[in-house]
């Protein structure tokens, strides 16, 4: 695949506005589901203690914007340009990583060597979404990285990439993937196998937050690559609507970004468990134990199903 390189600067003006606006939109979105809930009677936020966000925007400085979900966002290398073009088709929006604020531990006692939610670093890329990472290069790994998730119904992770192998462990729950160009779901307990470069995404689609852990052996640091494609399609139709990007002459630096700061938002959540319902029989809807509405699912772990928020 050949790449428009000239894009990339249209690509960083967008990107301080999403840095400044924040990918999660956690803020928009959360005052969106409180107006819905007036209306429907069913999206609602309930306040509870969630865990704090590690790194802010007040900590950016001019090499490293922070976003509200505590994620930097910037241009992919040229170099990392080609990697893509390499592997797929699928254009590379932003390059987010965790901003390098930190000394390494001197590996010199027992607390050294544990990591718990308490001392991992926390993402918050939605209401109730968060993750806690242990990037290895902050626990004295050569080679691992692992994250933590409370991925609620409808979340999950939109179409990425990494340079390195992953691996899925789930042990309770059910999750839907896009895969090696194959959308498919699979009931835990299960592991999947994610290649490196490998275009993937994923939605919990069971009544649960599902408590995910991503694997990372070949990395001591948080990275990804966000791409311009939406996996899970529209209600009634394909069940990918990603081909629409694999030319790099659609992308529009300016759409595409706006459309991921806005694909955890409570509409887009609902949009893409509607293009679920539309895709699987009832029988397997039913099974999945999912309300008879999208809409019926709240930003709220704790509502579904009376199952409340773990750390």
């Amino acid at each position: 695949m050949t790449i428009n390189k000239a894009k990339t600067f249209t690509s960083m003006f967008c990107l301080t506005l999403l840095c400044n606006s924040g990918l999660s939109a956690a803020t928009n979105a959360a005052q969106e589901s409180a107006e819905e809930g007036k209306t429907l009677g069913a999206l609602t936020i309930i306040k509870k203690d969630n865990p704090e966000v590690t790194y802010s925007p007040e900590d950016s400085t001019e090499q490293y914007p922070i976003a509200p979900s505590g994620e930097v966002y910037l241009p992919p290398t040229a170099e990392r340009m080609e990697l893509h073009g390499q592997n797929h088709q699928y254009y590379p929006i932003v390059t987010a990583t965790i901003p390098p604020f930190f000394e390494a531990p001197a590996m010199d006692n027992k607390n050294d060597y544990i990591s718990t939610k308490e001392n991992m670093v926390v993402l918050n890329p939605a209401p109730e979404e968060f993750l806690w990472v242990m990037e290895g290069k902050r626990k004295g790994f050569n080679d691992l990285t692992i994250v933590l998730t409370n991925t609620v119904t409808g979340n999950g992770a939109p179409m990425h990439t990494h340079v390195g192998e992953e691996a899925h462990v789930l042990l309770q729950g059910r999750m839907r993937y896009f895969l090696k160009d194959e959308v498919f779901t699979v009931k835990a307990p299960y592991i999947v196998n994610i290649p490196s470069m490998v275009p993937h995404a994923f939605m919990n689609v069971h009544p649960r937050p599902a408590k995910l852990v991503g694997i990372f052996p070949e990395s001591n640091h948080w990275e990804y690559d966000v791409l311009a494609a939406d996996p899970f399609g529209e209600p009634g139709g394909e069940t990918t609507q990603a081909a629409a990007f694999k030319n790099a002459e659609s992308f529009n630096a300016e759409r595409h970004l706006s459309e991921l700061k806005d694909w955890y938002s409570p509409q887009a959540r609902a949009k893409r468990l509607a293009a679920y319902r539309s895709q699987v029989t009832e029988k397997v809807w039913a099974q999945d134990g999912l309300r008879d509405s999208a809409s019926d699912y709240t930003m709220d772990s704790e509502s579904q199903h009376g199952h409340g928020h773990q750390q």
